[in-house]
């Protein structure tokens, strides 16, 4: 069984005197795609915003073995985690290719970061076209794409997605669920995913774990969510939001 990559335990937060998190707790191994579900307001894009560091909480949350709660987000990026927020987070007003750069902000071999660079345009030739367009100009399927390459031009450990999803016509959110999939298996790169259509995101994932009212409630192989009576009824049923 491969090593821990992250490891969350009794995580806690708040928003003023709101708490969000009551001890969320969940791992990762090194490789593996894991998938967050739970309904609005269950405290998913909370528990991503406490493990980069733009939320301060309380508990426990290690990356390869080395405590990381409380660093900076700055701090986090550095040890090894790079976060695709809600909205895919996309530079508006620099280019393409400086968005790209800016992803490798933190890398010092510079030739190897214009190789990658090339790479990227090559697994996505849209971006390659739009080089020196302002990334606010985009559609949301590029700029998906552009989030994920400039998330990756940093070389992360773990790489985690809000939402991936959201706001993408369904054919746009098979082919980056597909991208997702691929990048893992060929870079070995672990992912954490926070994702409403439950369908499309186990499908590709190796475990999961369910939130509610900022608590796990359930884990285990995606291929048992799937089957998991509950999770059927609220997760992929008609009745799913998306």
């Amino acid at each position: 069984m491969s090593e821990l990559i992250l490891d969350v335990q009794n995580l806690e937060a708040s928003y003023g005197p709101v708490r969000v998190l009551h001890g969320v707790h969940f791992t990762v191994r090194t490789g593996e795609i894991a998938l967050l579900l739970g309904a609005n307001g269950a405290g998913k894009t909370t528990t991503l915003r406490a493990i980069s560091g733009s939320v301060s909480a309380s508990g426990s949350v290690t990356l390869q073995g080395t405590s990381i709660l409380g660093m900076s987000p700055s701090n986090v990026a550095k040890a090894g985690i790079a976060h695709v927020p809600q909205g895919r987070g996309t530079l508006t007003e620099l280019t393409v290719e400086d968005n790209l750069l800016a992803g490798a902000i933190n890398r010092k071999d510079r030739p190897a970061v214009a190789a990658e660079v090339r790479e990227w345009y090559e697994r996505f030739p849209v971006l390659g076209k739009r080089r020196t367009q302002l990334a606010g100009l985009l559609s949301g399927g590029e700029q998906q794409m552009l989030a994920i390459a400039r998330a990756m031009m940093g070389k992360p450990a773990l790489l985690m997605l809000d939402e991936p999803s959201l706001g993408l016509a369904p054919k746009i959110v098979g082919e980056i669920f597909s991208i997702f999939s691929e990048i893992n298996k060929s870079t070995g790169t672990s992912m954490l995913v926070v994702e409403q259509n439950a369908e499309i995101a186990l499908a590709i994932a190796d475990c999961g774990f369910v939130l509610e009212v900022g608590r796990t409630v359930l884990e285990g192989p995606a291929s048992d969510l799937q089957s998991n009576p509950e999770v059927q009824h609220a997760y992929l049923g008609g009745d799913i939001a998306r």
